[in-house]
């Protein structure tokens, strides 16, 4: 009988946006903001007051890059604004986009000369200081986007609604890896037979234990490749725990671990493994020209055993040793795209034991055991419309994990929604 875990999963996406919109209102509390490598800018204003009019002041969530919690008071700044003002920071890392409401292909980019963050780190505030001031008539005219270029690049609009809720809970995803609810998909009708449908998605959700203790939570995924059905080719599920450990501005690791986990398929395959990945993330890399690249790398293990499956095994033990490679491009804004992204990832599983692999074939599928590597390569055309949703040309060479059906040079052109919980670690 197929596996219909993907109406489980759908009542899943649906269960987390309710209960993550309603942790989101309550997230934000007295606590020093952490770094968790992942930032939302919730809201973005020109100041009219003292010294600081006509500057930008940009409102972080909970989660703040440490450079600017950690930042000392600048005691002549202090004094001149009235409250706290630290010290000046390069403003290299942000960009402000100016743009004509009359004539919006006409952008003005400027990057500012310093940041100071604005109050103490509870406020979660920094003000980007400009040499040409923001005066009321061009808040008036023009439509202010600011970036912030690093990590997952998050961004906001001088004068928009401030984010709260969902809005604020989630911020800018880069990818799949890098989502918390991701979300694409493919249909293709014809005249005679069924529809095909191409799915891949993924959800968590993560609860916060405090200040060093990280968060926990869960994930699952659901694949279905080219099928007339919804039954899919790879299902996992499991219980998670994220950290994050800092070591400088934009550099860290991030630790995941499924602490138990479940691999499905169609086909009756089940496996019960445990996972756990080491992932180094780096700063972003300005290539010129308003574009900029970052990569990072992980590695881990899988471990477990196979509970059933249709294909005859000699050993039902899972020991595979993973690693990985992640890049990401960003163009900012281009008329009215928001965004440009591009996107790629290599996994590649090393396999302790033989386990099932169905090669591509233009003819039935046959299912071997070996024990070979097994490598998948994701890439990724984006231009979104918001920073959730957009348009993706895609391209899928591999396989995964439990039948490990191969996927041969698959391209497929179709919407996807991808977010992440800037808190989450």
């Amino acid at each position: 009988m197929p596996f219909r875990l993907h109406r489980i999963s759908y009542s899943a996406l649906a269960l987390v946006f309710a209960v993550s919109s309603a942790r989101a209102q309550t997230t934000k509390g007295a606590a020093s903001p952490k770094d968790t490598l992942s930032y939302e800018l919730v809201e973005a204003s020109v100041s009219r007051e003292g010294s600081r009019n006509g500057q930008i002041i940009v409102a972080f969530g909970d989660s703040m890059p440490n450079t600017y919690v950690n930042a000392p008071a600048d005691p002549a700044e202090t004094a001149r604004a009235g409250l706290r003002m630290s010290v000046g920071l390069p403003g290299d890392r942000w960009l402000i986009e100016r743009i004509d409401q009359h004539n919006p292909t006409s952008i003005r980019r400027i990057v500012p000369k310093t940041v100071r963050v604005v109050g103490s780190a509870l406020d979660r505030l920094v003000m980007l200081e400009l040499t040409d001031r923001i005066t009321p008539q061009i808040e008036e005219d023009e439509r202010i986007r600011v970036h912030y270029l690093d990590a997952n690049f998050p961004e906001v609009v001088v004068r928009a609604v401030k984010k709260t809720s969902a809005d604020a809970f989630y911020a800018a995803a880069k990818a799949k890896a890098d989502a918390d609810l991701y979300f694409k998909g493919t249909i293709v009708t014809s005249s005679v037979g069924d529809p095909n449908y191409s799915i891949d998605s993924k959800v968590a959700y993560f609860q916060d234990l405090g200040a060093n203790g990280g968060s926990m939570g869960a994930r699952a995924t659901f694949v279905v490749d080219n099928a007339t059905n919804l039954d899919p080719d790879s299902v996992t599920a499991g219980a998670s725990y994220a950290k994050v450990l800092v070591f400088g501005p934009s550099t860290g690791l991030i630790i995941n671990a499924d602490l138990i986990g479940f691999e499905f398929d169609k086909k009756e395959t089940r496996n019960l493994r445990t996972t756990a990945t080491v992932q180094l993330v780096v700063p972003s890399i300005h290539l010129g020209g308003y574009r900029y690249i970052t990569a990072d790398v992980s590695a881990g293990y899988e471990i477990g055993r196979n509970q059933t499956s249709t294909t005859p095994r000699d050993d039902a033990a899972i020991r595979r040793v993973l690693f990985g490679a992640d890049g990401y491009l960003l163009i900012p804004s281009f008329w009215s795209i928001q965004r440009i992204e591009v996107s790629a990832s290599w996994t590649v599983r090393w396999l302790g034991t033989a386990e099932p692999f169905t090669a591509a074939t233009t003819g039935a599928a046959v299912t071997t055991t070996t024990d070979n590597s097994r490598h998948l390569v994701l890439a990724d055309l984006t231009l979104m419309f918001n920073k959730a949703l957009g348009a993706s040309v895609g391209y899928r060479n591999g396989s995964e994990p439990p039948d490990f059906k191969e996927v041969r040079n698959r391209t497929t052109i179709g919407l996807v929604l991808k977010l992440k919980q800037a808190h989450k670690g």
